[in-house]
């Protein structure tokens, strides 16, 4: 990501799985600037999510996650990336799902 985001963006844009869409959207949060296109994106994304979470049915937590809508900050992503982990949807293995290091240090104080 860090060394060629438009090569990590080509791989990225495929998203079939929760966990997949999870690492493209933060991927367009962190590493693309702020535009309609970009976060039309990363609401379609977060909303697939959602509906995956949803189907789900109750996991452990639920009632303390709220998805909230995308504003263009990190606050507004942290409960989707919760509710997605906590839910399974997006777990790739205990704890849970981990967010990409390439948007950790594109973004490490927010």
């Amino acid at each position: 990501m860090m060394a060629n985001p438009d090569g990590a963006e080509d791989v990225l844009r495929d998203t079939p799985t929760a966990m997949e869409k999870l690492d493209y959207l933060l991927f367009l949060h962190a590493f693309r600037p702020p535009s309609v296109p970009r976060d039309a994106t990363i609401r379609r994304l977060l909303e697939e999510i959602k509906r995956e979470v949803d189907a789900k049915g109750d996991y452990w937590g639920k009632s303390d996650f709220s998805m909230r809508t995308y504003d263009g900050t990190d606050a507004s992503l942290i409960p989707s990336i919760q509710a997605a982990s906590l839910s399974g949807v997006a777990e790739f293995e205990n704890p849970g799902y981990t967010i990409p290091c390439g948007v950790l240090k594109k973004r490490p104080a927010d």
